[in-house]
């Protein structure tokens, strides 16, 4: 499974407007999965900006080098929870450390990061190895370009709504076919 962490639109290189609807779509999206996994109830604190900056400089600095699924899930799962469902302010120094230390990781050395800029990290350290994963493994080699998007074999969908395909290809490989599939595997590795 790769898992890697896309800009969002509005913070590109060439900025994509998003729509007011859409961003409240986004938010009851996100409001929605979150209970349906268990996540407490939504209390968000939105980081686009400063807190995805210092976000990728963590990512790009410590998480993407070590090349571990464990260590990745983790940081998105802390990130995730934290910031739309506890609320969590990662542009802070004070918020960044808790979820950086709920997911397993030292303060310290994820702090080192985020010195330069201001306490942003240096983009330019990581957004064209971003940019490169972006246009290789989403666009180049899979034809998606958003999240969430999802491959697996020959297959790519985007959105969390396509799961159920996904879910029947996995099924299929693995030699069953079960017409009453739920949800439960979208948190297994593929």
């Amino acid at each position: 499974c790769i898992v890697f962490p896309v800009l969002p639109m509005v913070m590109r290189q060439k900025p994509l407007a998003v729509p007011r609807k859409k961003s409240s779509y986004i938010i009851m999206d996100c409001s929605r999965e979150g209970h349906r996994v268990g996540y407490p109830g939504i209390a968000m604190s939105d980081p686009v900006g400063p807190g995805t900056l210092r976000a990728f400089a963590i990512w790009y600095g410590i998480i993407y080098p070590l090349n571990d699924p464990n260590v990745e899930e983790s940081f998105l799962r802390s990130f995730s929870r934290g910031v739309w469902s506890e609320g969590i302010d990662f542009a802070t120094d004070s918020g960044a450390r808790i979820i950086v230390e709920n997911a397993g990781l030292n303060w310290e050395n994820c702090a080192k990061f985020l010195s330069p800029c201001g306490g942003l990290g240096d983009r330019t350290s990581w957004e064209k190895e971003e940019l490169k994963a972006r246009e290789v493994e989403m666009v180049g080699k899979r034809g998606l370009w958003g999240v969430p998007s999802f491959a697996f074999n020959d297959i790519s969908v985007w959105g969390q709504d396509r799961m159920k395909v996904m879910e029947i290809a996995i099924e299929k490989v693995n030699g069953v076919n079960n017409n009453n599939v739920t949800m439960s595997s979208r948190n297994s590795k593929m």
